[in-house]
């Protein structure tokens, strides 16, 4: 389990030093510049395109035989499918730590010029970010493992549309229950758990999905 979460954290990222080198640069320009459309589009994007690059391993893996390699390790499908997922939250969740920083920074530098609500929009930023990168590794991996990682940039289109179309979805549900004005703190935070329950158990699902359908695979 462990060299093969070792392999895949390699894996990822020789698929994503060049956007980190990116992500960085970017990062720097708007530490300097402290402009409000960049913090927020560094924001929301950077976590789902490490999640996309991270997604595309596999198609690396198809490519040089890694991926039938690793069925004649001593594991079982199953811990192969976990490891890849595990993979993939700890990417984002270190693409989500690397924007919080960074935010944490602009505001020190430029003073709270972005977030009306403070805090609250803030985490709202980030947090948008995470669910994207959660659902695109939610929906994208099953379709990898059921029609191959040959159609890896349809299945990342697919990925990108259905993971932006649930996240409407369910915001819009929130905004139906609780109403989309003056939300209180509290509401507000119990809505955000509540898209994150859902997210995650979807996510679980989908590992589910993911490990039936590799288990089910000839090769």
């Amino acid at each position: 389990m462990k060299g093969l979460m070792a392999n895949n954290f390699y894996g990822a990222i020789d698929n994503i030093k060049l956007f980190f080198v990116f992500d960085a640069l970017l990062s720097i320009v708007l530490l300097i510049s402290g402009n409000p459309t960049l913090l927020n589009a560094f924001a929301v994007v950077s976590p789902p395109a490490i999640a996309l690059f991270v997604v595309a391993c596999l198609r690396k893996e198809n490519t040089s035989k890694w991926g039938k390699y690793k069925l004649t390790f001593p594991v079982t499908r199953k811990a192969i499918v976990k490891c890849q997922y595990k993979s993939h939250l700890l990417w984002s969740l270190i693409a989500v730590a690397f924007v919080g920083v960074i935010i944490a920074f602009t505001v020190l530098i430029h003073g709270n010029l972005y977030f009306v609500f403070g805090l609250r929009d803030a985490l709202s930023l980030i947090f948008i970010g995470f669910v994207l990168s959660s659902l695109l590794g939610t929906i994208a991996y099953p379709m990898m493992y059921f029609w191959g990682a040959e159609r890896t940039e349809a299945i990342i289109t697919i990925s990108a549309v259905i993971s932006i179309g649930i996240l409407m979805a369910l915001t819009l549900l929130i905004n139906i229950l609780f109403g989309s004005h003056n939300i209180s703190n509290f509401v507000f935070y119990m809505s955000m758990v509540v898209i994150l329950i859902i997210v995650k158990v979807l996510y679980v699902l989908s590992y589910c999905l993911s490990t039936r359908i590799f288990n089910s695979k000839e090769y």
